[in-house]
Formats: structure tokens, C-alpha cells, sequence
């Protein structure tokens, strides 16, 4: 049963209404959303992501970390109106691929990150568009 994503079968004829609502967490205080935060960076599920990464020799220079406290605190208060529930960005982890095959079978990885039990809230592009203070990246945000 996932909260967070369903399907349903669509009848011919019919008229059908949609309504969305802003995934939250679940988190009793910031506190608990941290470790929440680590114990989803330490799931098997991520552990098997990397896995299949490094199967494709595919490197993690970064290991799967949280954003620092310091950040994390402002960026709810600035993005979110102090409201810690609404932060879902807070794991972090960063590949490196040192050709385009690498880097377009790290992205198709990523992408099917179902058969991890994950889901991709945010996909960004950003690789052609390589300004002169950043390295060009794609960033995929999972759930």
C-alpha cells in the first residue's frame, strides 16, 4: 500500500477528477526527521541503488551523508516557513562518471528506482547548461 503513488484504470466515456496533495513528512520534530533522514540513507534500498551503480563501475565519491544542520535549519526556515515536514532534501549522495556512457546508464539507474522500492520526486537536468562557477550535473531527487 503506497501513500504516496496509485493507479487506477481509466474508463472511456467517463469523467474523472484529479486531486493532489503536497507530500509531508511524518517526523515529530527536527530531531526525529534527522534520524528518520539517516536510517533512509543507511535502507537496504539505497544500499542497493550504489550497489547496482558500482556494478556499472559507476564511482560514489560521496557517501550517502545528511545536509549539514546548520543548512538544513535555514533551508526550512527560508523554503518551507520554518515547517520541517515539508523538507525532503536533506540525504545526499554524488557520483562521478567519467564518460557519457557511465553517466547515461548512472541517469537510467536513477530513473528506475522502483525496482528499489524509491521513487524519483525531481528530476533536473542542468548537464548542458554548464555555467563558469559549476561543474555540470543532473540532479534526481528519490523518495
Amino acid at each position: 500500500d503506497n501513500n504516496y503513488q496509485c493507479s487506477y484504470s481509466i474508463k472511456s466515456g467517463l469523467s474523472y477528477e484529479l486531486k493532489a496533495n503536497k507530500i509531508k513528512q511524518h517526523a515529530n520534530s527536527i530531531e526525529d526527521l534527522i534520524e528518520r533522514s539517516e536510517n533512509a540513507m543507511n535502507s537496504i534500498e539505497i544500499k542497493n541503488l550504489l550497489t547496482e551503480l558500482q556494478k556499472y563501475e559507476i564511482t560514489v565519491v560521496k557517501s550517502p551523508s545528511l545536509k549539514e544542520n546548520e543548512r538544513l535549519l535555514e533551508k526550512i526556515q527560508v523554503e518551507y516557513g520554518g515547517d520541517f515536514n515539508q523538507a525532503f532534501d536533506i540525504g545526499r549522495f554524488t557520483i562521478l562518471c567519467d564518460n557519457p556512457t557511465k553517466l547515461q546508464t548512472a541517469v537510467t539507474i536513477m530513473k528506475k528506482a522502483e525496482q528499489f522500492n524509491l521513487v524519483v520526486s525531481e528530476d533536473k537536468d542542468f548537464f548542458d547548461k554548464q555555467s563558469k562557477t559549476h561543474h555540470r550535473f543532473h540532479n534526481i531527487k528519490l523518495y
